[in-house]
């Protein structure tokens, strides 16, 4: 037998993600092999059972360190290690590693649209270049909206990838932010020659350096500090690191569009499997890291739900309140003036809306704006729900909508769009027929006319509910369906498909 550590930087957020992971420790353990779950903060393995209906007997849990160089050294002493960490670099060294890629979301994703559309014309030209990692001394990763940041230690190593002849020129961001006093910088090479020192203030600078090309490490070091109770030592938070092409002219237009970069994708190196949640991601996997990725679409609990309930007149949608622009927005907005405008032409006499969804205090704005709307017409808004009003609801909607990825470009902006479709899938599971968006990973789930209605534009968005609600006959019969297409995204399936890609790439 064999053992799999499996670690996620966010086990207590216990959603979708979590679940996927959590799945293939299921079947590892059913197969007799050995688990053991990898975390850098304390988790309880019976909550984590208990809220994603699973079956954890026999599985083990460790606490590591903070670092990343904590859960690498760890992974050294398993046979497979599974990384099913959101937009993690890590880099572990067990003998056959795995990452479970929810979407490939690049740090361009913070730029403009016609940032992001020069920079994917622009690449071609770049992907040549020297590339950069972090080695040792660094925390894990820290996000905030749509910025991602690491502190180092005191002392972080940053990797050189290259086989350049010439000096190879590096631009990094740094910053203390949170702080207010000034800190001394200094970098050393790989020889400890000193390349850079200076003073500097708590806000993001950027600085541009050239070392030769024989320097492979540079050392990033600063005082480290504590802040109340964390007890990290503390150096710099690097928000960005590229490198700048040796062309003198692009080198020269880079300082001020130092975004046109290629990212870092040496860390990828260390996987010998990629697993994709969906074709939509299989396919920016191939764009945006040129890498060949397997599918393992995540697991459903098609059964949690009853659908023997009587339906009622509810068109229901379900997903966390975020603001456009600031993440991952599920566009309820756009759902209750859609609404509104059917309930202003008498299409939906005696339907109501619900829009259910997790709500943090950061998007209380969007959320107002949501409720405000809502006044005046049959919608009941439900934030921070628990998962029994959900269900209730899931078993008594008649009708699912969604409509993340309303409004922006599959092209320019995918990672605003459903990469899969969870709650898309346990909506059918109960005989809740969806109409949702034509975009992303929920084209992969619906199909038009048999088990759910797929729109592009507002007007065919209620021009397919409305035909729903009229036809009640062909509302139950796509139901029936929508119940059936479910089955094929149920835990037993992922399992079947998780033992098939165990088989086919040699990992148990």
């Amino acid at each position: 037998m064999s053992s799999i550590a499996i670690f996620d930087a966010h086990w207590s957020t216990r959603g979708g993600g979590e679940r996927h992971a959590l799945m293939i420790a299921q079947s590892a353990i059913a197969h007799g092999h050995d688990v053991t779950l990898l975390s850098q903060y304390p988790i309880s393995v019976t909550k984590l059972e208990a809220h994603l209906g699973l079956n954890l007997s026999g599985v083990t849990y460790e606490l590591l360190g903070p670092l990343d160089e904590h859960v690498v050294e760890a992974s050294t002493r398993f046979d497979v290690f599974v990384n099913a960490t959101y937009r993690s670099k890590l880099q572990p060294a067990a003998k056959k590693n795995v990452y479970v890629c929810f979407f490939p979301t690049p740090e361009m994703m913070n730029l403009s649209p016609w940032k992001v559309w020069l920079h994917s014309r622009a690449l071609k030209y770049l992907e040549q270049h020297p590339t950069l990692s972090l080695g040792n001394g660094w925390h894990a990763p820290e996000k905030h909206l749509h910025q991602t940041w690491q502190w180092s230690t005191g002392d972080g190593e940053i990797l050189i990838h290259s086989n350049a002849e010439q000096p190879v020129v590096l631009s990094l961001e740094l910053g203390r932010i949170g702080q207010v006093e000034p800190y001394a910088l200094t970098l050393n090479d790989s020889h400890g020659t000193v390349v850079y020192e200076g003073i500097h203030g708590p806000q993001r600078e950027r600085i541009t350096l050239s070392v030769g090309p024989q320097t492979h490490r540079i050392h990033v070091r600063t005082e480290s500090f504590r802040v109340g109770g964390d007890q990290r030592n503390l150096g710099v938070s690097l928000f960005d690191m590229r490198t700048v092409p040796s062309s003198a002219i692009v080198r020269s237009v880079s300082k001020h569009v130092s975004w046109l970069m290629p990212e870092p994708s040496t860390w990828l190196h260390a996987y010998d499997l990629i697993l994709a949640n969906s074709q939509f991601t299989q396919e920016w996997i191939s764009r945006l890291w040129s890498r060949d990725s397997a599918i393992l679409y995540p697991p459903v609990d098609v059964t949690s739900s009853t659908h023997e309930h009587q339906k009622e007149k509810i068109i229901l949608s379900v997903g966390r309140f975020m603001a456009p622009g600031t993440g991952h927005c599920k566009h309820q907005l756009e759902m209750v003036k859609t609404f509104a405008q059917m309930h202003q032409r008498g299409l939906v006499q005696g339907w109501k809306l619900v829009i259910i969804g997790g709500l943090e205090p950061s998007h209380q704005d969007y959320f107002d704006d949501v409720l405000s709307a809502s006044y005046r017409y049959p919608i009941e808004v439900i934030p921070n729900a628990p998962r029994s009003v959900v269900d209730d609801h899931l078993s008594k909607a008649s009708i699912f909508w969604s409509a993340t990825g309303f409004g922006d470009s599959e092209h320019t902006e995918p990672w605003n769009q459903e990469h899969f479709g969870i709650t898309t899938v346990e909506a059918m599971a109960t005989g809740c027929v969806p109409v949702v968006i034509d975009k992303a990973g929920q084209k992969e789930i619906i199909n038009p006319g048999v088990d759910g209605a797929l729109w592009e534009q507002r007007s065919d968005w209620i021009a397919k509910t409305v035909s729903l609600i009229q036809n009640p006959e062909q509302l139950k019969r796509i139901a029936a369906s929508a119940i059936v297409t479910a089955q094929q995204y149920s835990d037993e399936a992922f399992t079947r498909r998780w033992d098939e890609l165990c088989r086919m790439h040699a990992l148990l």
